[in-house]
């Protein structure tokens, strides 16, 4: 077992967080020549539109809790807030996922830019990332205190666990499995929270931060449109880390017409 040590950044009069205990590396997997897992999606001229809206929130606006920072103030201040719930002065919710379900070939290209997760001020960022399986990722830390990215999906398995040390630390992992995976750190950072949605094709967005998405050459025809929302509900403590109930989804049918657009409008909560 590998004991890291907190990073030189906290002064002198600041207390310490205890150290965190990182599992030593997996053994090395044998080399082979076969190439990595593709995504079952292929690239084909059919009719196509696009698909564009907002996510919405109606009622009381939910508050998320803030916790103490305990140590490391330079880099990550003396409180944070969870990010559960991000909405705008104009009522849009930031960092929900909008998918479209059942998808295997249309006319986009899978994303050809490198997905990254950096660690900045003491939170994760992005606080959600939409990724293809297959595809890598790179997770980098850019505060000069100790992290870790500790990665589950969500039907509790571990996807991986990886401690970064100091500024300019990184990492790459390559999703092989399609879902959602939560991201925490264990270094004394229990407010720090992200995720990470993985597809087998490309026709998925994150919301900005008033709400809106788009989403370019959807195969033509009715298509099952999916939003998903991490939740805002509190649903107790573990850790001195805030828990949530469970993830928010809806789902519209929409027709996206060949050649033109279809808006779509989500409202949270769901009804």
């Amino acid at each position: 077992m590998v004991v890291l040590a907190l990073s030189a950044a906290c002064s002198d009069d600041e207390p310490v967080v205890p150290p965190i205990e990182v599992p030593p590396p997996a053994p090395a997997e044998p080399v082979s020549d076969a190439p990595a897992a593709q995504p079952a999606y292929e690239v084909s001229e059919v009719p196509a539109g696009v698909l564009e809206g907002v996510v919405r929130w109606r009622g009381p606006r939910p508050r998320n809790p803030t916790l103490d920072v305990h140590a490391q103030h330079r880099t990550c201040g003396r409180s944070q807030e969870v990010p559960a719930i991000a909405i705008s002065r104009s009522g849009g919710v930031a960092h929900a996922v909008v998918s479209v379900q059942g998808v295997q070939s249309g006319p986009r290209p899978l994303p050809s830019e490198p997905a990254v997760v950096d660690q900045v001020g003491c939170r994760y960022v992005p606080h959600t990332l939409g990724a293809v399986r297959g595809m890598p990722i790179t997770f980098r830390n850019s505060d000069d205190v100790l992290h870790n990215v500790h990665a589950i999906w969500q039907d509790g398995s571990e996807w991986f666990n990886v401690g970064q040390p100091r500024a300019g630390t990184s990492s790459t992992e390559t999703p092989e499995r399609t879902g959602v995976a939560r991201l925490v750190c264990d270094a004394g950072h229990q407010w720090m929270l992200a995720w990470i949605h993985v597809f087998d094709h490309p026709y998925f967005a994150v919301t900005d931060e008033e709400g809106r998405f788009r989403i370019e050459g959807v195969p033509a025809g009715e298509r099952n449109v999916r939003l998903w929302h991490q939740g805002w509900e509190r649903a107790g403590a573990e850790s001195g880390r805030p828990l949530w109930s469970d993830p928010v989804e809806v789902v519209q049918t929409v027709q996206v017409p060949a050649g033109g657009s279809v808006a779509v409008e989500f409202v949270l909560p769901p009804e």
